[in-house]
């Protein structure tokens, strides 16, 4: 199951489980290392490195929220929204890929792909067209 994210969400803000619609990666995924006092955020092959291995998930947009639509319903104040997407376009992320709920997700009805060692997506795992929630937009 995944689940929303509760690490530094602010008091009277709901917890989002986020997606992104980011064909390749979403760049403020990435994570950051601390290196001889430097910090600095891992780039796609050493995160896979690190990590032996990427998943993603994919989830129907039509059971998604995205914009305002999504920080309002999720209660982000708007200068918490200003902040996040000005910091994400300083990482080369595009805030209209973001869509998030505030509710749990199972695996199962997620679309699953991993990332090869060629560093290119490979679907591992996708909710047959008969069980809900599959459309793969």
């Amino acid at each position: 199951m995944l689940c929303p994210a509760t690490a530094h969400v602010p008091a009277g803000e709901k917890p989002v489980l986020w997606f992104s619609a980011h064909p390749y990666y979403e760049p403020t995924a990435r994570k950051a290392v601390t290196e001889m006092g430097v910090l600095r955020v891992l780039d796609i092959p050493e995160m896979h490195k690190r990590a032996k291995g990427l998943v993603r998930f994919g989830y129907p947009r039509r059971l998604l929220l995205r914009g305002s639509n999504l920080r309002q319903t999720a209660n982000i104040h708007p200068d918490m929204w200003r902040g996040l997407t000005i910091a994400a376009r300083r990482q080369g992320a595009n805030p209209d890929d973001w869509w998030g709920c505030l509710e749990p997700v199972l695996v199962y009805d997620c679309v699953v792909d991993v990332m090869a060692e060629n560093l290119r997506w490979e679907r591992v795992a996708q909710p047959s067209d008969d069980e809900p929630g599959t459309d793969k937009d």
